[in-house]
């Protein structure tokens, strides 16, 4: 236990009671052990010890080990006297709470001994904000340094405008106490901008309202107009009065840029899209114009050549009747094409009146239709439990028969065989007509899908190369798709999608 005496004697009674109940809290040690010799009321409520107790301990007792060393340092020699100006102290309580105070240090002479008389000025509070409010701005400095937006922050009393370096990069500026310059956002604003935003900005201020946005372009240091996105914050005191305004400027220049290449791409693009579809129109109607009236003189040559060949028969000789023979043949086979060619440009023409049918009626009707043909190539044709779909009838039945007839006419030796079958998801049916004939190359996959393109000669098959393609037309009418799988010498399978809805 430390020697405990009183620094106040019976005639010392008014002292005594200045000391204890003096309301900043004081703090009496001997600088040779540092033993506490006296306390005040004040003292003992700050650092949370009974009266006892603090006169049990050390003075060093109170301070962080450093921070007693550096006082008792300072103290000694002489340099404590500038130190009391600036520095705080870290001191614990008997809880081990911070206690962060301003301390002086008085000589005190008692009975012949020199005593130290502590004065303890407790700033935590203050000091605690003042570290959070550090703290506060150290990350607000780091956030506006470490963006390529650039941050703003507005004294809505004194009018200053401070940025951040990014600004400087954003508008090109070389000089930071440019953009520092009173009125210098106001005047770079673009003429036909600058009254729309500046009166909606005083209009959110007026009226309290905490968020702006606002579009406009601004002219950077090099003279051109940069489009900014800017968006503020409005900051109020304890009164709700708006003192500060804080924001970013986001730099929308390269974007507008694209959004305009891309807008004038679509304008280009729409246009030549009309174009095209005109011009696809005219084609049309030249098709189905051209493989109409083509008809009446093409059977009028084909008449003709036959009253020829019935008339003077008997008064021609081989040669003569092989070249009548090739022009009916010729007459017949362009006759054929002008069908299928008007055939294409109404499929293509006419639009598609969806309604439900059922696909079994459809192959009953086909195998009706193909009956000689079935039996004379001795072909199967095989399907079952096929579903009722939204299409087009017609069109339908056109495109099963193109498929089916195909399937037929590029048969192997063996007897044609061609099954019809389909799986199902949530939204399409997947058809999948199968047959065992000649096949068909990968390579020419998708040739057989385009117009007149043809794999064999007409000595070999007949036809105009237009089925497929009516095929595909009929289904791209109908939102589907249709692709081949083969392998030569096996057969093919073709595959078609018919949307549920």
């Amino acid at each position: 236990m430390y020697q405990h005496y009183s620094m106040f004697n019976s005639a010392d009674e008014t002292y005594r009671s200045i000391f204890y109940h003096h309301p900043i809290p004081m703090v009496l040690y001997d600088p040779q052990s540092f033993n506490i010799v006296e306390i005040n009321e004040a003292a003992v409520h700050l650092y949370g010890y009974t009266r006892i107790e603090m006169l049990q301990i050390l003075f060093s007792d109170l301070f962080s080990s450093s921070d007693f060393s550096r006082l008792i340092k300072s103290s000694n020699d002489g340099q404590y006297e500038a130190l009391m100006q600036q520095c705080i102290w870290h001191n614990f309580s008997k809880n081990k709470h911070n206690i962060f105070a301003k301390i002086h240090l008085t000589d005190i002479i008692h009975h012949g001994n020199t005593l130290k008389m502590a004065t303890v000025l407790d700033v935590t509070s203050k000091t605690i904000d003042q570290e959070n409010s550090k703290l506060h701005n150290d990350k607000y400095q780091l956030l506006t340094e470490d963006t390529f937006d650039a941050i703003w922050d507005w004294d809505l009393k004194t009018g200053h405008l401070k940025w951040n370096e990014s600004a400087k990069k954003m508008f090109e500026i070389q000089d930071y106490d440019v953009i520092e310059q009173p009125g210098w956002w106001s005047a770079n604003l673009h003429p036909e901008d600058k009254k729309r935003v500046e009166e909606k900005l005083v209009k959110n201020i007026a009226e309290k309202i905490t968020h702006w946005h606002e579009e406009y372009r601004f002219k950077s240091g090099s003279g051109n107009y940069k489009y900014i996105l800017d968006k503020g914050y409005l900051v109020y005191d304890g009164n709700s009065t708006p003192v500060r305004m804080v924001g970013a400027m986001q730099d929308l220049t390269r974007t507008r840029s694209h959004e305009k290449m891309l807008q004038s791409l679509n304008d280009s693009l729409e246009k030549r899209a009309k174009e095209l579809a005109e011009s696809n129109e005219e084609l049309e109607r030249f098709a189905y114009v051209a493989s109409h009236d083509l008809q009446e003189p093409l059977r009028m040559v084909t008449s003709f050549l036959q009253l020829l060949e019935k008339k003077y028969k008997n008064k021609l000789d081989n040669k003569a009747q092989e070249y009548i023979n090739y022009a009916v043949v010729g007459a017949e086979r362009m006759k054929k094409l002008i069908l299928d060619l008007l055939e294409y440009s109404r499929v293509n023409a006419a639009p598609v009146e969806k309604t439900d049918v059922d696909l079994i009626e459809i192959m009953d009707d086909i195998q009706f239709t193909f009956r000689e043909l079935i039996s004379s190539t001795h072909a199967s044709l095989l399907y079952e439990n096929l579903p009722v779909v939204k299409g087009n009838k017609t069109q339908l039945s056109q495109l099963f028969q193109n498929l089916i007839e195909n399937a037929i006419k590029y048969r192997s030796e063996d007897s044609p065989v061609i099954k019809i079958s389909f799986t199902e998801d949530l939204y399409s049916y997947t058809f999948s007509i199968k047959d065992n004939g000649i096949g068909i190359d990968p390579r020419f996959y998708n040739k057989i899908f385009i117009i007149f393109q043809r794999l064999h000669t007409r000595e070999q098959y007949s036809g105009t190369g237009i089925g497929l393609a009516i095929c595909k037309k009929i289904i791209d009418k109908h939102s589907g798709k249709i692709w081949v799988s083969s392998k030569p010498g096996v057969g093919s399978t073709f595959y078609l999608t018919i949307p549920k809805s």
